[in-house]
């Protein structure tokens, strides 16, 4: 069977689930499905969705000898103690892909990502930013909070420093940086450099599609129950249900999801909570400018 041998890492809120939907149609790679498995990340159980090596290698069960390049993007793998050290024993030729951004742009959007998914119900990111010391110690967590570290927003931030720790456990030729802002600005250019990376003939690919954009919900109580994996859980009989007669439960789940979604636009930061969030991640960001080589006082300019 199939091993996977290339990892999208992290971190969140960077175009990892785009890069791995344009990936999935090259016929040189296999992506498994879903793209999260976070088989590797054991401190993240609520996220695991297959937690023995068996389920995980059969992920891969379909990756035939065509493709090159198999692998999964589970983007808590880069902020997780246990991960890098999972994946380096189960595939020591692994190649590691980072995808980075400024986190005083990516934590905005992860937030929104929080509130969708009703891990987060603090609408105001400032406001749920200074809870963060009370979070730790377990207060204010939202009822639909899975695991709390998700909402430790510094803790993703901290990107040099994560990017350091990987470059302790893998060779810089098996670890591929991808700046958010080059892969917004040309795709095509990051795409091919992700492809030479994994040693995979470019398929000629073009167009490239917005993926995973800023939404929230029409009704957040729907999205409340449609989140909620206890109540899914306890529901299992309609599932059976729904199967019996033809309907998928997951595709009935995913088309309700689809029509309470709806794009919500970026909000803008106020100068003072931008200038904060520039403070507190300056001396990370000094140390991923000098781990990567590139010019990062842009991100230091505490401007929008």
């Amino acid at each position: 069977m199939s091993k996977p041998n290339f990892f999208i890492i992290g971190a969140p809120k960077c175009g990892t689930t785009a890069l791995c939907e344009y990936l999935r149609t090259h016929p040189q790679v296999f992506v498994c499905e879903p793209k999260e498995p976070h088989y590797f990340a054991d401190d993240f159980s609520c996220l695991q969705y297959v937690k023995e090596e068996s389920a995980y290698l059969d992920l891969f069960r379909d990756a035939g000898p065509q493709h090159m390049a198999r692998g999964e993007g589970s983007v808590y793998y880069l902020y997780s103690n246990p991960a890098l050290n999972r994946i380096k024993a189960f595939q020591p030729d692994a190649r590691i892909i980072v995808m980075l951004r400024n986190p005083v742009e990516m934590l905005p959007s992860y937030h929104a990502q929080m509130l969708y998914t009703v891990v987060e119900d603090v609408e105001d990111f400032a406001k749920a930013w200074d809870l963060q010391e009370d979070r730790s110690h377990g207060n204010s967590i939202p009822r639909g909070c899975i695991d709390s570290k998700l909402l430790d927003y510094e803790r993703w931030g901290m990107l040099g420093h994560r990017v350091e720790q990987v470059l302790t456990m893998f060779p810089p030729d098996h670890v591929k940086l991808v700046f958010f802002e080059d892969f917004i600005r040309d795709t095509r250019s990051c795409y091919l450099d992700v492809l030479q990376f994994l040693g995979v003939q470019d398929d000629g690919r073009t167009v490239f599609p917005a993926v995973n954009e800023r939404k929230e919900h029409k009704s957040r109580i729907i999205g409340y129950l449609l989140n909620n994996r206890v109540l899914i859980e306890n529901l299992s009989w309609l599932r059976a249900m729904l199967e019996q007669v033809g309907i998928s439960a997951t595709g009935l789940k995913n088309s309700i999801k689809r029509l309470n979604a709806r794009k919500t636009p970026r909000k803008v930061l106020t100068a003072e909570f931008r200038q904060r969030l520039t403070a507190t991640f300056t001396d990370d960001i000094r140390l991923l400018e000098e781990i990567s080589r590139r010019d990062l006082n842009h991100w230091l300019s505490g401007k929008e």
